[in-house]
């Protein structure tokens, strides 16, 4: 449905509607740009649907981590599904609510440099091409992004089928000077919490064991990355 929404919030944003609306927004820059600009002229308000910032345990990682569970923040390491979308379409399809927590967690982005790869090698114009969903034009099949944050926090954001069987649920690893925290988008929000051992769902911390049990076959996947060695895949 992103092929509608231009039409959709656009006619909403005529009769003077405020517009909540679901992501990807647009399917080109230039008709963000145009529905922006609307919703300025009318004074109205725009929403993208990035729910993920309220999720009971997104919510819980924000206070604990504004408290210093894990120190300083120093690092965020985030990926994609890294499915047979991985790449382009990762990135446009679940890189809008994962840049969306980074920012929720580290404020907003000074600088971005990126690689893109399609087939192994440089991307080229001639590779742009619809994305399966109609989201728009994507490119690359292997996209690496690293950003600039303030107060010397760095994010890596990657998309690489290679890594799917390594990675387990997308999302993101927080890395602070005490510890590190992970957070997995599965069918239900989890963060796990290690302070110099192995990750756990509480991390010896009760408040953080308050999030809730993850479903038995997310625990054992987690839990199998871990026993491997295989880090959330950031870089």
């Amino acid at each position: 449905m992103t092929d509608q929404h231009h039409a959709m919030v656009r006619a909403a944003l005529a009769v003077g509607a405020h517009v909540y609306c679901e992501k990807p927004f647009t399917r080109t820059l230039a008709e963000a740009d145009d529905l922006l600009a609307l919703a300025q002229h009318t004074g109205r308000r725009i929403a993208v649907a990035h729910q993920g910032r309220n999720a009971p345990a997104t919510l819980l990682l924000k206070r604990r981590l504004d408290e210093g569970v894990i120190g300083e923040l120093l690092e965020i390491r985030a990926h994609g599904k890294q499915d047979k979308r991985a790449g382009g379409e990762d990135l446009v399809v679940l890189g809008t609510p994962t840049f969306d927590l980074v920012r929720y967690f580290a404020g907003e982005p000074e600088w971005c440099t990126a690689r893109i790869l399609q087939g192994g090698r440089e991307f080229t114009a001639a590779d742009v091409h619809p994305a399966t969903e109609d989201i728009g034009p994507i490119v690359g099949d292997e996209i690496d992004a690293w950003f600039s944050f303030p107060r010397g926090v760095s994010v890596h954001f990657t998309s690489r089928a290679k890594y799917a069987a390594a990675s387990g649920p997308w999302g993101m690893e927080l890395i602070g000077t005490k510890g590190r925290l992970r957070l997995l988008n599965d069918v239900h929000t989890q963060v796990f919490l290690s302070r110099g051992g192995t990750l756990s769902e509480d991390g010896g911390d009760p408040r953080l064991g308050a999030i809730g049990r993850a479903p038995r076959n997310l625990r054992r996947r987690h839990r199998s990355h871990e026993h491997r060695g295989e880090p959330a895949r950031g870089g």
